[in-house]
């Protein structure tokens, strides 16, 4: 929207009479607006003054932040020649609007219906022209700069792609190939006993990284989260995979430095699959729109790994982000190349399942297996011949983190409430001077041995009681098929 276009309708904005029906919602100003508006009348008294004469004028108590704006998108609709007597309820028929909405579905919570009734288009031209005012008038707040006033409109509205749309549906019904997933979940010991399942969590065997990070196909991973479900032996398996980059030459140091750095280690390295980067942005963002705007910056990209007197800095791989899209599946999360990774590897664009330089030629891919909620493979791979040339050209060193949970399955903890732990450890994994993989385990701070989590008392309680009311009434009714069983002395369920 042009800025001298949105200064000239400025009034406009503050003139329209308030619509109490549009406004019950909203009996006190809020807060944000308030220190808002404070803000910028010590930059603009005229500014400051609009709202309070407005008030005078209409005789308002107060004016809240919703029913400012929905007052103003309201009169933007009647300024722009809609009424609800033409459009919805004409005297002899139904308005255009009417029809619109029962022949086509309308969308809510936010999102744009595929064919808008009349209304709803002005709505949203309103909401632009709502958005651009106070972008000129009311600082935006900048995840790294503060309160600032904006100098992108971007910032304030995502974009809409119906080819990404059409791409991801497509994707959702093909399936990508499973990987090392063989031996996640085995068991040697076939007994199904507590004790051998106990066994198996502190002393099976570790993945191995090796092949885990760098496979056949001539690819290294940046990302995986897998969950092996094997209900016939009653275990559960899951593996989460991230990376991150350091300089060459800081490699060692950000090594050590990572168990004296106790807090950083907990916050950030444990839990390897929130091991990433976000986007710089409070609205939904694609893939495409991410790897296409150089304007849109990773928040939280790196770490600070210190010993005291050294400092290391980290960059993480990796950005999470969470697109909209009409239809199925609505909205996605992806987990993509970070900025700092698509710098390095010359990534000019992708839209969540590929991703190319500027030349088209392909750089990483993602796949995805299984069902999210039980057995599932997500993985994200780089050209490895890319990834070491882009590195040796840069000055940076791959480090990846491994997360490992071994439990037994909801199942058998219901017929062996007795089962009260699960295994939980985090390796850090990097490449010596040897191109070797070598990896060290990562400790939680305060816990001499964090590895084997006991399960909740109180659910383990619950579990037993109802097993043990299970048991009686399945003997019981096997027992004596024809008898009732009382719930209480005097009470029966006859």
């Amino acid at each position: 929207m042009h800025k001298g276009h949105v200064e000239q309708n400025n009034d406009v904005l503050f003139r329209a009479p308030i619509n109490h029906y549009f406004c019950t919602r909203c009996n006190e100003i809020s807060m944000t607006l308030a220190l808002q508006l404070r803000y910028v009348g010590q930059k603009s008294l005229s500014f400051q003054q609009k709202p309070l004469d407005y008030m005078r004028r209409y005789g308002l108590i107060d004016l809240g932040s919703d029913g400012l704006i929905i007052s103003t998108a309201y009169q933007f609709l009647l300024n722009n020649g809609w009424t609800e007597q033409e459009f919805v309820n004409k005297p002899t028929y139904d308005g255009v609007d009417s029809y619109i909405r029962r022949t086509y579905y309308q969308a809510d919570h936010g999102s744009q219906s595929t064919v808008m009734s009349v209304a709803e288009k002005y709505v949203w031209c309103a909401r632009n022209a709502i958005l651009a005012f106070y972008a000129d008038h009311i600082p935006y707040y900048d995840s790294e700069a503060g309160f600032q006033m904006i100098d992108d409109y971007g910032k304030l509205d995502g974009y809409d792609i119906p080819l990404e749309s059409l791409m991801v549906k497509e994707h959702i019904d093909s399936l990508g190939a499973w990987r090392h997933t063989s031996k996640l979940a085995t068991i040697s010991d076939k007994s199904g006993s507590v004790d051998s399942i106990e066994k198996w969590m502190q002393y099976g065997p570790l993945p191995n990284f090796q092949e885990w990070i760098r496979d056949n196909d001539s690819n290294t991973l940046l990302y995986s989260a897998t969950r092996i479900e094997n209900e016939e032996d009653g275990i559960s398996e899951a593996v989460y995979v991230s990376s991150g980059m350091v300089k060459e030459m800081e490699l060692l140091a950000f090594i050590e430095n990572v168990d004296k750095d106790r807090d950083i280690c907990a916050s950030e390295l444990i839990n390897a699959e929130s091991f990433h980067s976000g986007v710089d942005s409070y609205l939904y963002c694609t893939p495409i729109e991410i790897c296409g705007i150089p304007s849109k910056k990773d928040c939280y990209d790196s770490i600070i790994v210190s010993d005291g007197t050294t400092l290391v800095t980290a960059f993480k791989a990796l950005t999470r982000c969470v697109g909209s899209f009409t239809g199925d599946p609505g909205e996605k999360e992806f987990i993509i190349p970070s900025k700092k990774m698509r710098e390095v590897t010359g990534i000019t664009y992708g839209d969540g399942y590929y991703y190319k330089d500027m030349h088209g030629k392909e750089v990483a891919h993602f796949e995805e297996s299984g069902n999210p909620w039980k057995t599932h493979q997500d993985s994200l791979l780089v050209d490895e011949e890319v990834l070491r040339n882009a590195l040796n050209s840069s000055g940076y060193k791959m480090f990846w983190l491994f997360r490992i949970i071994r439990r037994a399955t909801y199942k058998y903890i219901e017929m062996h409430p007795e089962m009260r732990r699960q295994a939980d450890h985090t390796y850090i994994v990097w490449e010596n001077d040897n191109n070797d993989i070598v990896w060290k385990q990562l400790r939680e701070p305060d816990h001499e041995d964090w590895n084997i989590s006991i399960l909740n008392d109180k659910h383990t309680e619950e579990r037993s009681e109802l097993m043990t009311l299970i048991k009686a009434y399945s003997t019981a009714e096997d027992e004596h098929p024809d008898t009732c069983i009382p719930l209480e002395p005097e009470d029966s369920i006859c």
